[in-house]
Formats: C-alpha cells, sequence, structure tokens
C-alpha cells in the first residue's frame, strides 16, 4: 500500500512532486518494505497541516534583501507580478510571485524556455529563484500599457497601427517556435551527414509555444513595440520526432478560452497552431474592435468566454 501510495504521489506530479513530498516518495517506493513506514506518517502529517502561506507582499516591502517592491502589475490565479527595484543591479525589474510553494518547476520550465530568446517582441528574464520563500521569476520591467487597456481606452486601433503590431508579434512567434519545415526536410533526408544531424537535434530542442496569447499580455512600449509576456504556459516541443507537442502535456487546459482555438483541449498537437489561431483573433479584434465570433452573434465587446460559437 505504501509503495502504491508513493506512485500514485508520481503519477499526480509527473514533472517531480513538491519538495515537501520529494523526500516522502523516495522512501515509500524503496524496495525495503519495512523502510517505508516513517514516510506514511509524513505524508498524512503534510496532508493535515500544509506549510503555511507565503507571506502577504505590499508596495514598500523589500523581498530577500533585494528586491523593493514598488506597485503591483497584476493578479493571477497563481502568482502576483510587481515593479521592483533591485538593488544588487540597480535595475527596474518585473517580478512574478508564485503563491504555492512548489511551483518550482513551472518557474524554471518558464525561466528556461525564455532564457536565449533575444528578440525584441518577446520579454527578456532577468532571474528565476526562491526570495523569502516564495518562488519568483524575475525579467525586464516594460514600460507601458498593455494591449488591452488601449483598445479599451481608444476605442479601437487604427489599421496603420494595428497592422505593425500584428507583423512585429508574428514575428516574435517566428522567434521560438520550432522551424518545422526545416526539421521535416531533415528527417525525410537520406544520408544526414554529422553536422545535420546535429543541427536536428539543435532544431527539436529549440522550439516551443506561447499558449496563451491574448491583449493582456501583450504590452505597448515606446521602443520597441508591441512585447509579448507571461510564458507561465508555454510548452517545448518534443525532441524524439518532428511532431509539434509539448513536452508536458497539461492535465486540462488552463489558458484563455476567450482566444483559444478549437484544438486548445486537445493533448496532441498544441503549439504552434494554436499561437497563430490566438494571433489571428487579436488581430481581427484589433482591426474590427470585436472578435470573429461575436461579429457572427451580432455581439460587441472587449472581454467574456466564448459560448456557443456552432464549430
Amino acid at each position: 500500500d505504501l509503495f502504491a501510495l508513493g506512485r500514485l504521489i508520481e503519477h499526480l506530479w509527473p514533472d517531480g512532486p513538491p519538495a515537501e513530498l520529494a523526500d516522502a516518495v523516495q522512501t515509500l517506493t524503496v524496495s525495503d518494505a519495512a523502510s517505508r513506514a516513517p514516510a506514511a506518517g509524513q505524508v498524512s502529517g503534510l496532508a493535515m497541516h500544509p506549510p503555511a502561506p507565503a507571506p502577504v507582499t505590499s508596495a514598500g516591502s523589500t523581498i530577500a534583501n533585494r528586491f523593493i517592491l514598488d506597485r503591483q502589475l497584476g493578479q493571477g490565479a497563481h502568482a502576483s507580478v510587481w515593479a521592483a527595484s533591485d538593488t544588487v543591479t540597480n535595475q527596474r525589474v518585473a517580478v512574478k510571485l508564485y503563491d504555492s510553494v512548489d511551483a518550482g518547476d513551472q518557474i524554471m520550465h518558464e525561466y528556461e524556455a525564455l532564457l536565449d530568446v533575444t528578440h525584441p517582441a518577446i520579454v527578456r528574464v532577468r532571474d528565476a529563484t526562491k526570495l523569502d520563500n516564495r518562488w519568483a521569476l524575475v525579467t525586464e520591467l516594460l514600460d507601458g500599457p498593455d494591449l488591452r487597456a488601449v483598445m479599451l481606452e481608444r476605442g479601437g486601433v487604427p489599421q496603420e497601427e494595428a497592422i505593425p503590431i500584428a507583423l512585429r508579434l508574428l514575428d516574435g512567434l517566428r522567434t521560438i517556435h520550432p522551424d518545422m519545415d526545416e526539421i521535416n526536410r531533415l528527417v525525410a533526408a537520406v544520408n544526414l551527414n554529422d553536422a545535420d544531424i546535429e543541427r536536428l537535434v539543435r532544431l527539436r530542442k529549440k522550439g516551443f509555444a506561447h499558449r496563451d496569447v491574448k491583449p493582456e499580455n501583450v504590452i505597448l512600449t515606446d521602443d520597441r513595440g508591441p512585447v509579448l509576456v507571461d510564458f507561465g504556459l508555454a510548452r517545448r516541443f518534443r525532441g524524439d520526432d518532428g511532431a509539434a507537442l509539448p513536452a508536458r502535456p497539461d492535465a486540462g487546459f488552463r489558458g484563455s478560452t476567450t482566444y483559444a482555438s478549437v484544438h486548445a483541449h486537445e493533448e496532441a498537437d498544441l503549439g504552434r497552431r494554436d499561437d497563430l489561431w490566438s494571433w489571428f483573433y487579436v488581430v481581427v479584434e484589433l482591426l474590427e474592435g470585436t472578435l470573429p465570433w461575436r461579429a457572427e452573434r451580432g455581439e460587441r465587446g472587449e472581454r467574456g468566454e466564448r459560448g456557443e460559437r456552432g464549430e
């Protein structure tokens, strides 16, 4: 029973159990049955007495004796984003503070996805670490409103402004997406040399998808134009074949249903086509002031779930 409990925990957290359960899982799944008993009590204790919630943050507070929080930029279901001053580097940064104590895998996944990306339309990361017992992702601080705020304030964006925004975002997506044309060409080739094989391996490991493209995740800056942010749902593509699949599929869809494709709830082929679908919806809303499915129903509005679409 204890061994089965350990395997169940591994199944519930395929990317690795929370830090509080990691030692318990190792003990529960050892080959010596007599050594498993102590870990059951540890697991039970964690279930009855979960770790204390992270301390509440506020403007003016200092995190880890380094980051002075200025103002809150946003609040999501699992994290809050703050504008802050880094007292070590003397830079203005954005600090994304996660509520869960076991968010380490998620935050490192987001950090690693963005680490080597230098496109002006993609946010740049600074650090991923634990600050006062809270996982945090530190990125550059972008000066400007999000695209949603601009659309609401101005009642739409003129075509001469909307098209450059759309094309810049598309170029940013092209940079992070895998080059499937080249991957498929190499896969289909005969007698690959060592250089080709090395290139194929590198291409397969490089690409990932954002999977939550929407106006709220686009910051309009004066110097760089639109910048795509919030890669918390980003997924890399498998390196064992040319398919555009996420490295670790989600147990359920967690993105914005308003801009999600009809394929977003499927476990297969999540990736480029979903980003492009969402991008297209953002472009239509920029140009038309509404979303395609709202136009079909004679509705206009800036927010809301998709509802019935007859698809």
